[in-house]
């Protein structure tokens, strides 16, 4: 699943309207025949973007998302942008 999360990144729909993330990708995975846990887990995984956001409804969905944001948060550390507790506690929620 994590393999194929970013997929939909390289599209052109995705390019052009970027709020597809995620809904595209799904699509696509159905498309293919991929399972539709797995499918819904592509889609799932950029939950939350917002503070208060619907949290990703499968556990695969919801660990494709918490090790898609801890991929981001520590790409950051390795590359210095050292984040004050207070902005990394906004960033996970």
């Amino acid at each position: 699943t994590v393999l194929l999360a970013k997929a939909d990144l390289c599209t052109k729909l995705v390019y052009e309207f970027p709020g597809l993330q995620g809904h595209i990708g799904r699509l696509y995975a159905t498309r293919e025949g991929l399972s539709e846990e797995i499918a819904w887990a592509i889609e799932e995984h950029y939950k939350p973007v917002f503070a208060g956001d619907t949290l990703p409804r499968s556990e695969l969905g919801l660990a494709a998302a918490l090790s898609d944001k801890l991929d981001n948060l520590l790409g950051n550390f390795s590359i210095g942008n050292n984040f004050t507790i207070i902005l990394w506690a906004i960033y996970i929620i």
